[in-house]
């Protein structure tokens, strides 16, 4: 094989090549912040509300109450939509200044805007990622309250490999999944127990993958800065993988975050 192939997928991109960010800034007159986001048409609506004087019976004495729900397009909130919801407060009650509204009230709406969207669609890591990235655009949007980092995410699958795909180009160096080097030689064979990586699965793919992710990563303190530290502050993983796998896969997710974070903060700056 030759060392320069790419893997190539049904929609012509290679392994680590993301869809076309969609990114819109603001558009909701009835939210404090909002925004779109999307991976290719995995799109999502995000509207945030607050800080608002909270009802009694939901007031907390030392912080801002914080409340997300997600719904789909064309079905009713479920199971998939709970947990996305679940993961969204796991991921931005650490990092949003609550404790400097006490007795408040935060809300974080969001909507798939998907058409054809369905439960499957919704427990999809790349469904996640999208949640993830277009709620941080409202929070950021509306204001109001400070975030202690900017979460950006995406997803990884790691899928059954095709003839050619034993390598694959991230950030100009290649890194397999075997944990050979760059000058090391991977024998061509049709191995049907051989492995790819891949960046922002479609839902096809997550379909017919060995092991998936979705990893956020939280970047400095707002995106005018350069040079921003970052810390993984979300991980979610299904199937089976190895160590290898894993550590390539959390590498890689930060290097796309950063990729998304900085087409975000061009996005922003067209406004300024």
């Amino acid at each position: 094989m030759a060392q320069n192939e790419e893997y190539r997928r049904s929609d012509g991109r290679g392994a680590t090549t993301m869809r076309k960010l969609g990114i819109e800034i603001g558009g909701l007159s009835k939210s404090d912040g909002s925004a779109r986001f999307g991976f290719g048409a995995e799109q999502v609506i995000a509207g945030f509300h607050g800080p608002s004087e909270a009802d009694r019976r939901d007031e907390l004495i030392d912080r801002a109450a914080l409340r997300i729900s997600h719904r789909p397009l064309e079905s009713i909130p479920g199971v998939s939509s709970k947990a996305i919801a679940a993961s969204l407060e796991s991921i931005y009650l650490p990092l949003l200044n609550v404790h400097a509204f006490p007795k408040a009230s935060l809300q974080l709406t969001l909507q798939s805007n998907t058409s054809g969207s369905s439960s499957l669609n919704h427990s999809s890591m790349a469904a996640r990622a999208t949640c993830i990235n277009a709620a941080t655009l409202a929070i950021m949007d509306g204001g109001s309250v400070d975030l202690l980092g900017v979460p950006v995410a995406c997803a990884i699958a790691v899928v059954p490999s095709r003839p050619r795909s034993k390598r694959y180009d991230f950030d100009a160096s290649y890194v397999t999944l075997d944990g050979t080097t760059p000058n090391e030689d991977v024998e061509d064979e049709e191995d049907e127990g051989g492995v790819t990586m891949i960046l922002d699965p479609t839902l096809e793919e997550e379909k017919i993958a060995k092991s998936r992710f979705v990893f956020a990563w939280a970047f400095g303190a707002g995106l005018g800065r350069k040079g921003l530290g970052s810390e993984n502050v979300y991980l979610e993983s299904e199937g089976a993988f190895d160590n290898v796998q894993f550590q390539n896969a959390y590498n890689a997710s930060r290097i796309a975050c950063e990729q998304i974070l900085r087409e975000i903060r061009d996005k922003a700056s067209e406004g300024r």
